[in-house]
């Protein structure tokens, strides 16, 4: 029982602390509301489970293992961090922006293939668990984990719905946006800072 309890918290720690699924969830909820939100919290949670899958089926020591792969995987997640955040930083503060522009269920499962924290969270708790090779134990992990992120990201979403009512105009939605996309920017030039030193 204690295991199940240790993945749970895992699971909770790694998915509730704020990262660039996150923020982008968060921003989407105060931008668009909570049900506009889905789509990418969907999408930030089949992609992970894809990155766990294929991790734990033997790549995440390949992958852990390689360095110049860390290094390619560490500049493009900062680059398409950084992205993501110019997009938050430049859009429109009206609520019937285009469809086209809000972030929807393909970037949320891409991003999670670019993103250093989904790769740190996978491969971290398969080792951490000792999972490589234990199917029962890892499958119990990846459905525990399917869970409790769903609902973090979800609780994020949320949360982002219930700021909006905080800004009621135009200006305040486009600060909001602004300090959002500079936020999940700064994120990306800190990793990008990592691989310099």
């Amino acid at each position: 029982m204690t295991i199940i309890i240790a993945m749970c918290l895992y699971a909770f720690t790694m998915s509730i602390t704020p990262g660039p699924t996150n923020i982008i969830t968060m921003t989407i909820g105060v931008n668009y509301g909570f049900k506009k939100a889905l789509p990418f919290v969907l999408g930030s949670v089949l992609g992970f489970t894809s990155l766990l899958l294929v991790m734990g089926f033997g790549l995440g020591k390949v992958a852990a293992e390689n360095e110049l792969f860390l290094q390619i995987l560490n500049y493009s997640g900062a680059f398409f961090i950084c992205y993501m955040g110019y997009k938050i930083a430049r859009a429109h503060p009206k609520v019937n922006v285009e469809k086209s522009s809000l972030p929807g269920f393909m970037q949320g499962a891409i991003l999670q293939w670019f993103n250093p924290k989904s790769w740190i969270a996978t491969l971290a708790g398969i080792g951490a668990f000792k999972l490589v090779g234990k199917v029962d134990q890892f499958a119990l992990f990846v459905v525990l984990y399917i869970i409790i992120g769903f609902l973090c990201v979800l609780t994020w979403a949320y949360g982002g719905s219930k700021i909006a009512k905080l800004i009621r105009n135009d200006h305040n939605l486009r600060l909001f946006n602004q300090i959002m996309g500079i936020g999940l920017i700064g994120v990306a030039v800190y990793l990008l800072s990592l691989q310099i030193h």
